[in-house]
């Protein structure tokens, strides 16, 4: 079971980076189902995420991006719903 507070805590702390734009620098694709990206934002701080709403084709480095909040998992019934910065294509 995951930690209601901790949960809180941690979405707390991601807001100053949502919606920042940046530049893929590495990324995978994991089970040919989604990717994952490292992106360096603007302000030159480097953090990873899941790319969502984008075409196969358009998966590169140096793809433009910008972060959300979007959900994570949905957990059992008696668990928080947790949420996390994933990035879409600007």
């Amino acid at each position: 079971m995951q930690n209601p507070i901790k949960n809180w805590r941690r979405q707390k702390a991601i807001r100053e980076y949502l919606d920042k734009e940046g530049t893929v620098q590495l990324y995978t694709v994991i089970a040919n189902s989604y990717a994952v990206v490292m992106v360096q934002l603007e302000d030159g701080y480097k953090m990873y995420g899941k790319l969502v709403d984008y075409e196969p084709e358009m998966l590169k480095t140096g793809l433009r991006v910008r972060s959300t909040l979007r959900v994570m998992s949905f957990g059992t019934p008696e668990e928080v719903i947790t949420y996390g910065i994933s990035f879409v294509p600007v």
